[in-house]
């Protein structure tokens, strides 16, 4: 079961991702989020597998993905945006859509040994003094 944090701007996108995922299977929309200042609490309360954010040109996104992508942390991070068929995941990468199956492939949760991994590298990253 992969869960997944929706963090967005554009009602309509959170709508539309909804829809989608109602029909998913092993994906399971654990909470929505419209205030971008609320995002780490949230990340902490809900601890999902998958971070979807709604990419758009504000400074709140570019924000909001920085401290993301700067974490080596155990969730996958998806960067959609509204007006385009490309999703960037994680690693920056783009990645067409081309069906709906593209986008619940992405939405799928890390295996929860590689998330075990990541948080072993943290972990030892940090005991070494580093960020």
């Amino acid at each position: 079961m992969s869960r997944v944090l929706l963090i967005y701007h554009n009602a309509l996108f959170a709508h539309s991702i909804r829809i989608a995922l109602r029909t998913a299977s092993r994906i399971h929309l654990v909470g929505e989020l419209e205030d971008w200042t609320r995002v780490e609490a949230e990340i902490a309360r809900l601890a999902p597998d998958v971070i979807l954010v709604e990419e758009d040109e504000e400074a709140a996104t570019d924000a909001v993905l920085g401290v993301l992508r700067a974490r080596q942390s155990p969730w996958r991070v998806v960067a959609l945006r509204l007006d385009e068929t490309t999703m960037h995941i994680w690693s920056g990468a783009g990645k067409v859509l081309q069906k709906p199956q593209d986008l619940y492939n992405a939405l799928r949760a890390v295996p929860r040994q590689q998330r075990k991994n990541l948080h072993t590298a943290r972990r030892a990253t940090l005991a070494r003094g580093g960020r």
